[in-house]
């Protein structure tokens, strides 16, 4: 649906449109520069331009700007004669200025009027195409019928990388998520016969020890341990002591 923006000046509104992949920051610093640009063609001389985008606003007063279109208006000032001077309003509060500004940037969304500016930062490009492969793979993830970690990882977002914990046990806490310890692989190196929970009569795996093996209920009790993998292992906040 793309994003709308405004500049107000007395009887006169100027409305844009950004394509969807625009991001609300760009449509910050395009209306500061839309601002500038009206400031540099009226006569007046001194100028002020109220906005409620602070951090744009914020970032404008830094010494070392990144964003590409700062700099543009950094370098607009910079040539001018003219005496321009941000001024940072609150939004919502029922300016007249503002509100008028607001109002106009949304009527322009799914309005055939308002100018298209055929623009996207490389920061919006980038976060687009993260956004795309993120989509796609985690519906890889989704649709592929054999896919064991699933049952404890439902997203492909990443695991955070635990501070409370030290690299032994959070060595341990991996091999757990994906199924792989001594007890119940070391059968591989041995070239053995896989070995069989003497309980059950079947064989040794994370969920058969975790989940399923009455040989273990009391320590589920104690432990106060879900009885499904995701929540016992899989989860970001687990708190479980290993």
């Amino acid at each position: 649906m793309g994003i709308g923006l405004a500049v107000v000046h007395l009887n006169t509104t100027k409305q844009y449109k950004l394509n969807k992949l625009s991001s609300i920051y760009s449509a910050e610093y395009l209306a500061l520069l839309k601002g500038v640009q009206l400031a540099l063609d009226i006569n007046n001389t001194k100028i002020d331009i109220c906005s409620d985008s602070l951090s744009a606003l914020t970032n404008l007063q830094s010494k070392t700007l990144s964003e590409p279109l700062a700099l543009s208006i950094s370098n607009l000032l910079s040539k001018s004669n003219k005496e321009i001077r941000f001024i940072w309003t609150p939004g919502h509060c029922n300016i007249k200025g503002n509100e008028k500004a607001d109002e106009a940037a949304r009527n322009v969304v799914n309005s055939p009027d308002g100018e298209i500016i055929p623009f996207s930062s490389l920061v919006d490009i980038r976060r687009n195409i993260n956004k795309y492969c993120s989509d796609l793979w985690n519906s890889q993830w989704h649709t592929t019928t054999e896919n064991k970690l699933r049952e404890i990882k439902h997203s492909v977002v990443l695991w955070p990388k635990y501070t409370d914990i030290n690299r032994k046990n959070e060595v341990i806490l991996n091999r757990l998520r994906i199924g792989h310890t001594k007890l119940t692989h070391g059968h591989l190196m041995a070239k053995t016969d896989p070995p069989l929970c003497p309980t059950c009569n079947t064989n040794y795996s994370i969920k058969h020890i975790i989940i399923h093996c009455p040989n273990f209920n009391e320590a589920r009790k104690d432990f106060n341990i879900p009885d499904n993998l995701y929540e016992a292992i899989g989860l970001m906040d687990t708190d479980y002591t290993y």
